[in-house]
Order: C-alpha cells, then sequence, then structure tokens
C-alpha cells in the first residue's frame, strides 16, 4: 500500500512538472509573435466589421453578402487617442506614431479619433508635436472628434489637414486655467511657520503655503498669457482663416457651431469617414495596448495561476 501510494504521489508531482512545462512554452510561444512596427498591434477595420456583420448574420440566420471591395494599394492608419487632463496615453501615442511612419508609404493617410478634456499644458503640446510627426513625414492627417476635443484636445486636434466632428461634440476652450488654494492666513492664525528659501526674483510666485504679493500675483498672471499667447499662435498658424481674437476666450461649442466659425471643417462622424474611406483604402487600427515583455507576461499568468483564475492562463 505504501508503494502504491509513493506511485500515486510521484506521477501527480509529475504531471504538475509537466503542466508548468508546458505553460511555460505556451508562453514563450506567444511572446515571440512580436507585434510589427515597434511594439504596435495592427488590425484590419475591413476584416473587424466583416466578422462582426458575420457574426450578427449567424445569430439571425440570415445571409449576408459582403462586397469584395477593389484592390486597395493606399492605407488608412487609425489612431484612437482618449485621455485624461495629464495626457497618460501621450507615451502609447509616440510609439504608435513609430509604427506608422515605420510602415507607411506616400500616399498614405492617417486618422486620429481625439477624446479628451484637454490638460497639462506641457503634455498636450507634446501630443501636438507627436501628431505634427506625421505631417513632417508628408501624411494626410484627419482627426475626428465624436465627443470632446477641448483646451489640449483642440490644441493636439489643430494640427490636423482636415477636422471632423459630429454634431454634439463640444470643441474649442482655447484658453488658460489655473487655481492654486493658500493656507497663508490658517497657517498665520495657528502660529506655524514656514520657511522657503528661493535663488531667483519668480521661482515662486503663488504657491500654497506662502505669502501671496502683488508682485507674485501679477508675475502669475502674466505667465498664463504667455501660455494662452503660445496657444493662439499654434491654432492661428495651423488654421489661418480662424478669427482667433473671437474663439480665443475660453469659450467651447458644438460641433455645429464650431464648423461655423471656422474650428472644423466637416460635420461627420469618425464612423462615417471610415465607412467611406474604406471603400478606396485599406484601413488599418493601431492598437492602444502597450506591448507587454515576456517577463511581464509571465508575471501576469502566474499571478493569474495563484488567483485560481483559468481564464488568465490563455487571455
Amino acid at each position: 500500500m505504501d508503494i502504491l501510494s509513493s506511485i500515486i504521489k510521484i506521477l501527480a508531482n509529475g504531471a504538475v512538472f509537466f503542466f508548468f512545462i508546458g505553460l511555460l512554452i505556451m508562453l514563450i510561444a506567444k511572446s515571440l509573435k512580436k507585434p510589427s512596427g515597434k511594439n504596435a498591434k495592427i488590425f484590419s477595420y475591413s476584416k473587424q466589421k466583416n466578422n462582426l456583420v458575420s457574426k450578427i448574420s449567424n445569430i439571425s440566420s440570415r445571409k449576408v453578402k459582403i462586397k469584395k471591395a477593389a484592390k486597395k494599394n493606399a492605407i488608412l492608419f487609425v489612431i484612437d487617442f482618449v485621455s485624461d487632463v495629464n495626457a497618460s496615453n501621450v507615451d502609447i501615442l509616440e510609439k504608435q506614431i513609430d509604427a506608422i511612419l515605420s510602415l507607411s508609404k506616400k500616399g498614405d493617410e492617417v486618422m486620429v479619433k481625439v477624446f479628451t478634456p484637454g490638460g497639462a499644458v506641457y503634455a498636450y503640446g507634446l501630443a501636438y508635436s507627436q501628431l505634427n510627426r506625421i505631417k513632417e513625414k508628408g501624411l494626410k492627417l484627419y482627426v475626428a472628434v465624436d465627443k470632446v476635443a477641448a483646451s489640449g484636445g483642440y490644441l493636439m486636434a489643430c494640427v490636423a489637414d482636415e477636422i471632423m466632428a459630429a454634431p454634439f461634440a463640444i470643441l474649442g476652450s482655447i484658453g488658460v486655467v489655473a487655481q492654486i488654494p493658500n493656507f497663508r492666513r490658517w497657517l498665520n492664525d495657528n502660529k506655524i511657520d514656514i520657511e522657503e528659501h528661493t535663488a531667483g526674483k519668480y521661482k515662486r510666485t503663488i504657491t500654497p503655503l506662502g505669502e501671496i504679493t502683488e508682485e507674485g500675483r501679477r508675475k502669475f498672471k502674466e505667465s498664463l498669457s504667455d501660455i494662452h499667447n503660445r496657444f493662439k499662435e499654434v491654432v492661428q498658424t495651423n488654421r489661418p482663416n480662424l478669427d482667433i481674437e473671437k474663439v480665443a476666450q475660453g469659450e467651447h461649442w458644438l460641433g455645429l457651431d464650431a464648423h461655423k466659425l471656422g474650428l472644423v471643417d466637416t460635420i461627420k462622424t469618425s464612423a462615417t469617414f471610415l465607412d467611406h474611406k474604406s471603400e478606396t483604402f485599406e484601413v488599418l487600427i493601431i492598437d492602444n495596448k502597450p506591448y507587454k515583455s515576456f517577463s511581464e507576461k509571465l508575471m501576469t499568468k502566474a499571478f493569474g495561476i495563484l488567483n485560481m483564475n483559468p481564464k488568465n492562463l490563455f487571455t
């Protein structure tokens, strides 16, 4: 009986061992399939759409005929830029553009779907510069706004050769804002001293803990005006027919009104545009998920195993 138990234990341990070996081989095989274009995954818009149509037709038991498009030589690359006030996805945007610039040829075009309320000046200034790389390569650039491209979002959008917007999308907000709470009076009331030493007259102007002076307030407002002027210059350079003083007062507009003011070129959704372009262009969608190295994948799978979630083994 002891011998039988020992044999069962050995076999069980062997099964576990070979299971993990098999899992490791599977992970290695998956990790070797690196996406092209500097770690950016690329999907065919037409194939995705056709696959969806096929699934719907199978569910409803109806035959759906999909016409084959004529031979397409040119490519329309599509980027979906959805971000926050810190433009957290700007590093991913850079890699997506790296992929496009490494794969594109003369005659190809790019569409960027922008959805952001704007935010940090430095971050959206960088996003603008990244999109400008597409123009410098000689590729036609479209920007589509289905929902919101305000402030920094419009800053990055204005570089496009053509801006399209949905009728009720929100655009504009060409202005600059800054808010800083100040606790100096509370500190004084509670007899709390704060020492701050600076080198340079304007190293600190308005801060949460320091005393606010008229000179500091003036310099702070001056800095905001400088940023606002740079913002207006960029918009005016890219859209020279705009009445910049009229649209650069911090207001925002719906797509239809923005079109009348010249902030956008056409009233159209990104879906309508892609449906039309897919008739003559091969539409490729650049994935917005960061590429994971083999070690990162291995750690993710390992934690999935420890959590006893079988789904994590195969995603």
